[in-house]
């Protein structure tokens, strides 16, 4: 695990550091600072957002369960944006980020749903789990490539922001 995070963490310096040796494409850490997996906020569609003001006002509609963090000041949407999106399934479940990728205007991310074959008592709750992404302003567009694992134990055994490290 430990070269494995190594090998990443090299890729993410160089690809953010001299683009232009990966194609033109930034890679961000799925494991970094960046990226937050939680449960907080319900986001009915993909968004970027670039301005607190907007980021704030978003769960006016009651789509957003608490406070937005206050990480995300006026200060932070001065260089960054951020991309927020919603995963919902109407059993558990956890969502492990494979890749994250800036190639010029728009966020590649791909992610993997796992599940288990346990059959859950709230089978007809629908369980939500929201990701931010920590991204350059020039973030317009998002393609979200999702697939779908099934596993033979509890997912809830299976730490809910990192599951490739249990």
């Amino acid at each position: 695990m430990k070269l494995i995070s190594f090998f990443i963490s090299v890729i993410v310096f160089l690809s953010g550091t001299f683009p232009v040796l990966f194609d033109g494409k930034v890679y961000i850490n799925p494991y970094g600072d960046e990226v937050h997996i939680c449960e907080y906020y319900y986001f009915p569609e993909t968004k970027v957002f670039s301005e607190r003001e907007t980021f704030s006002k978003y769960g006016g509609n009651g789509c957003m369960v608490y406070e937005p963090p206050e990480e995300y000041n006026s200060e932070y949407f001065e260089n960054k944006s951020l991309v927020c999106f919603s995963v919902m399934e109407t059993q558990d479940f956890r969502v492990w980020i494979k890749s994250i990728t800036e190639d010029g205007d728009t966020l590649n991310v791909e992610y993997c749903v796992i599940k288990d074959t346990k059959l859950h008592a709230q089978l007809y709750t629908v369980y939500s789990c929201e990701i931010f992404i920590e991204v350059s302003k020039n973030i317009k567009n998002i393609n979200l490539i999702s697939s779908e694992k099934t596993i033979p134990f509890d997912v809830e055994k299976l730490p809910f922001e990192h599951p490739e490290r249990f």
